[in-house]
């Protein structure tokens, strides 16, 4: 047998390939999958049968291996995989094999220089192959799960982070470190919300929040996270020690907010800052996060639209 009855095979191959992408339907894909992946098994096994594993192709079958994975049932890959090992062992036979064929079973000896050229591509379709797979396995899934934690993490109205990433994910980073930890509440939340509607008391916590963020790149030394607490409480936690730095950083804050203009809003936004600084301790964070909240209502309850700063002895 000739080598070049091989390039029908390829004609076969181009020709199975041109009808799935002139026909495609996505209802059918399932069909297109079992339909390229039996082409390129039998494509491979020709291959063999004529060159022999020095042409590398058996390599190609261990793609299939991986990828009916992706696709197909467990039950049948288990079965398709038990086949394609067996298949890859066979092709090891040599030209005096009597397994299958007489004495032109795998003309290795004939097609000697082509498998020189093969085999180096062969393996390096595998390598790509393997590089394209994990991606496929590992890159992606991580990226679902990303997307699935910006769900679960994310408050979709300010794009700030919520309560929960900062209990999960934040708090967690700090262990006995003197940090600040202040708690922002919008001062007359209520009364904008009851006489100018939902939809203005939204844009006020938006608009909040980019002043915050902004503050956040402003202050980047200070490694600052910021989320919205609840309501119109945003929990600020910041690597700032002592109260003179404490006080400018927030104030700035404050003095931020105070200068935003809402067109439908008849009156200025102001906010009320509570701070508190000390050594994180996980098991006691809680009553560190009191003791900010309770420098928030001194505030509140001695004219709002200041900041109250005090610092663990």
């Amino acid at each position: 047998m000739k080598i070049y009855e091989l390039f029908y095979v390829n004609i076969v191959s181009t020709l199975i390939y041109v009808l799935i992408i002139t026909n495609f339907s996505s209802d059918k894909i399932k069909i297109y999958y079992a339909v390229v992946y039996f082409e390129v098994l039998i494509h491979q096994l020709i291959a063999i049968y004529y060159l022999g594993s020095a042409s590398g192709f058996d390599l190609l079958l261990c793609c299939l291996i991986l990828v009916q994975f992706l696709f197909f049932k467990k039950s049948t890959c288990f079965v398709s995989t038990i086949l394609i090992i067996f298949l890859i062992y066979l092709s090891y036979f040599q030209a005096d094999s009597i397994v299958l064929h007489s004495d032109k079973f795998f003309e290795i000896d004939e097609y000697k220089n082509a498998n020189i050229v093969l085999y180096p591509i062969n393996l390096a379709v595998l390598l790509v192959f393997l590089v394209v797979y994990g991606i496929l396995v590992t890159v992606i899934p991580s990226k679902k799960i990303n997307d699935l934690a910006q769900i679960v993490y994310k408050d979709f109205l300010t794009g700030l982070y919520n309560r929960k990433y900062m209990e999960d994910v934040v708090l967690s980073k700090y262990n006995k470190q003197r940090i600040l930890i202040a708690v922002c509440d919008i001062d007359n939340f209520k009364r904008i919300n009851d006489t100018y509607g939902h939809q203005t008391g939204d844009i006020v916590l938006k608009m909040l929040a980019i002043v915050l963020i902004n503050k956040y790149k402003k202050y980047s030394d200070f490694n600052i996270n910021i989320c919205r607490w609840g309501g119109e409480e945003f929990l600020i936690i910041a690597d700032i020690d002592n109260k003179k730095d404490a006080e400018i950083f927030l104030n700035d804050i404050r003095e931020e907010v105070f200068k935003l203009k809402i067109s439908d809003l008849q009156e200025t936004i102001s906010i009320t800052i509570g701070g508190y600084i000390a050594n994180f301790n996980q098991k006691d964070y809680k009553q560190l996060f009191e003791i900010a909240d309770k420098n928030l209502y001194l505030g509140k309850n001695t004219g709002k639209n200041k900041c109250v700063v005090s610092v663990e002895e």
